[in-house]
């Protein structure tokens, strides 16, 4: 068994009950791993995303990991 092993810095965004963007933040690993804390939240990920009730849904405290 081989130890999980973090790629790049974790980061955070605040959420609300509107769409916000995040800032841009390169890549380097083939998969996102998202944690909601406190309120679940839609995700989209593109250029310019907008998440709606369409997109990828991760509950309060539930993992997701989006590859």
């Amino acid at each position: 068994m081989t130890a999980t092993r973090p790629v790049g810095v974790n980061t955070t965004f605040a959420t609300s009950t509107s769409s916000t963007q995040s800032v841009v933040f390169a890549q380097q690993t083939d998969a996102l791993r998202v944690v909601a804390e406190g309120a679940g939240v839609h995700v989209a990920i593109d250029t310019n995303p907008t998440a709606t009730v369409d997109n990828f849904y991760v509950s309060t405290f539930d993992t997701e990991m989006i590859s």
